[in-house]
């Protein structure tokens, strides 16, 4: 249960008017300072994700680092920096819902002193949605400020080097250099293969903390080359957005042996297709490797580090905190003894009656139970009767 798919993508849904011209050019402003330069900066992982400290007005702030999405800025931290909406913008999320938020331009910011100035950034209200409260963030470094520099991120080491160019970070020669494009606001994204079958437009998604996501036409495709593809599939919700939990739906996994990113191939790998979805792929994939994104040339590059055998084993189902109780919210096939809408009341020896917010941040970060674990034993309410049960590890891919 520790592996949510935390989808943090905010993606402007831009359509042909004056707010368009607008959003566009907040997009593509900016610039940085010195001209010349190769810093090291430390992150630490939240929940997954990268958070890196970023100066504003003198004071450092945690900020996620999110290559799907724009700069944004905490209303909390807008208000108390001064920060105001220059114009509103309808926002959809990566589930599929929307919302106006307001966009500003932020003066300076910067980050291991590397300054970035006049930085177009999204407003949003960070603690309207507790999943977000979870990371304790205030913000998030998007897009657009990221292809104005060449980025390394050392997961490994938890080090990002920034440079202003590609050759002052002197680097061993790649395997190969993957051409991507760019979305409006910088976000990159490629062309994978898949078993054979082309798949155009994935977004490399700092700010997801799942693997490979891809869509339903995909799968299609794929089972029309090979009918007998292993695959597995679950119901309910995994997925949170900028606006909240994603829709109930069926979510199909299969192991595809022969991928490639590019020209780049890659591992065998489990791969995601929730019904409607953006095509990506996020850091539980990314941290295999080390990571050279050069938006001056619009290539990325990925140097192999640890490469994780590909499996899908779990105990058949993934929870969601729901009016401070743990609710069961997706259950895989065969996983038979629970159903959507248990309410976990226990875990081996741990009351969770009262789930607040701080403990499902903390389960979040931390996991339930020993991941190595072959059998646990929970305590479920369903319509009122209190059960007892015992669960094994179930080998699904």
């Amino acid at each position: 249960m520790k592996k949510l798919w935390l989808l943090l993508l905010i993606l402007p849904a831009l359509h042909t008017s004056c707010s368009t011209y607008r959003t566009v050019k907040y997009m593509e402003s900016g610039s940085v300072s010195p001209e010349a330069f190769v810093v090291k900066i430390p992150f630490e992982y939240r929940l997954g994700l990268v958070i890196l400290k970023v100066t504003l007005q003198g004071k450092e702030y945690d900020f996620l680092l999110d290559s799907g999405a724009p700069n944004s800025i905490s209303k909390a931290l807008a208000d108390k920096l001064g920060f105001t909406k220059d114009f509103d913008r309808k926002v959809g999320d990566s589930q599929g819902s929307s919302g106006q938020l307001g966009f500003t331009m932020i003066d300076k910011m910067s980050l291991g002193g590397v300054e970035f100035s006049d930085q177009g950034a999204v407003i949003i209200d960070m603690k309207s949605q507790e999943l977000l409260s979870c990371l304790h963030v205030d913000g998030l470094v998007g897009a657009n400020l990221m292809r104005t520099v060449v980025w390394k991120i050392d997961y490994q080491h938890q080090e990002i080097t920034l440079s202003n160019s590609l050759a002052a970070l002197k680097l061993p020669p790649p395997a190969h250099k993957i051409p991507f494009t760019t979305s409006v606001t910088g976000s990159p994204y490629v062309q994978l293969d898949l078993n054979g079958v082309t798949v155009d437009r994935v977004l490399l998604d700092l700010g997801s903390s799942s693997g490979f996501k891809l869509s339903y036409d995909v799968l299609d495709n794929l089972e029309k080359d090979d009918p007998k593809i292993a695959k597995t599939y679950g119901y309910g919700s995994q997925s949170f957005g900028l606006y909240g939990l994603g829709k109930k739906d069926t979510t199909f996994f299969i192991k595809a042996a022969d991928c490639k990113i590019g020209e780049q191939p890659i591992a065998e790998n489990i791969i995601r297709f929730p019904s409607a979805t953006k095509r990506s792929i996020g850091t539980q994939f990314f941290k295999q490797y080390d990571l050279v994104f050069d938006w001056f040339k619009k290539e990325v590059m990925f140097f192999s580090r640890n490469l994780e055998k590909a499996t899908l084993s779990n105990f058949g189902f993934y929870c969601l905190k729901q009016d401070n109780r743990l609710v069961v919210s997706f259950v895989y096939e065969n996983a038979n003894q629970v159903k959507i809408g248990d309410v976990i009341l226990r875990i081996g020896t741990e009351n969770l009656e009262n789930f607040t917010v701080d403990k499902w941040c903390e389960k979040l970060e931390n996991g339930y139970f020993d991941q190595d674990a072959k059998e646990i034993s929970i305590t479920i309410e369903r319509d009122g009767v209190t059960q007892d049960l015992t669960l094994k590890r179930m080998d699904l891919l």
